[in-house]
């Protein structure tokens, strides 16, 4: 998988065939399949396709929580997402994007002031709303 700043730019307009590494194809490559092979993919299957490529590429989500004394409180202080070779955090009150080469070193930069606490994203934990009963 090549990083963000390592893909192709891509003109307006460009259509970028999918194929089974899920890589854009840079104009100076051989296509992966021709015209009319494209134009056999259906609506539903060309759906099928992307969303494969979002499961299989999907950054893992989590959270920085920093625990106000002895987990009397605490308080979200960034979200992260981490990606095969790095990791992106935005903070929450100032609104700033930093990059990181792991989901460790993003943990020890915020622990740098105080204790805090790496959680993974969990969709089965939420709370169910109100609106749901």
């Amino acid at each position: 998988m090549t990083r963000p700043e390592e893909t192709p730019e891509i003109s307006t307009g460009e259509q970028v065939p999918l194929h089974d590494d899920h890589e854009p194809r840079c104009d100076d490559q051989e296509p992966v399949c021709d015209e009319e092979e494209l134009a056999q993919i259906d609506e539903e299957e060309f759906a099928e396709i992307a969303e494969e490529i979002v499961a299989d590429y999907a950054p893992r989500l989590f959270a920085l929580i920093a625990e106000v004394g002895e987990r009397v409180d605490g308080h979200l202080i960034a979200w992260g997402m981490a990606f095969e070779d790095y990791v992106d955090v935005t903070m929450v009150y100032q609104r700033r994007l930093r990059r990181f080469s792991s989901v460790d070193s993003a943990h020890q930069a915020f622990s740098r002031r105080g204790k805090v606490r790496l959680v993974w994203y969990n969709p089965d934990a939420a709370t169910p709303s109100d609106e749901a009963a």
